[in-house]
């Protein structure tokens, strides 16, 4: 499933079968993997991407994006939203569902 910040329509992650992801933070693609668990713990990375360089402001929102996905340790699923937290509990992520296949 496609997943992105409101009102950031080029930055998403689409979470895909088999534990693999895949995505745009607004510049560059990215890819990786993650693993899932039952009680919503999710490992995310490493990540890679592509090496272009956009201007400073998009960089700043896809470097931001990026380090939120991999320091991700949990994330909860409501109807339409997916919120992702950190270590100490702080929430990192709030992304709303795109594909609504």
């Amino acid at each position: 499933s496609e997943w992105g910040p409101e009102g950031q329509g080029s930055v998403f992650v689409r979470f895909e079968a088999g534990g693999k992801l895949a995505g745009n933070g607004g510049c560059n693609g990215f890819f990786g993997q993650y693993q899932q668990g039952a009680d919503g713990a999710i490992k995310v990375g490493p990540l890679g991407a592509t090496r272009k360089h956009c201007g400073y402001a998009i960089m700043k929102i896809e470097t931001g994006f990026l380090k939120a996905l991999e320091a991700s340790v949990r994330c909860e699923r409501t109807t339409g939203r997916l919120r992702c937290y950190g270590a100490a509990g702080e929430q990192l992520l709030d992304l709303v569902h795109r594909d609504w296949d």
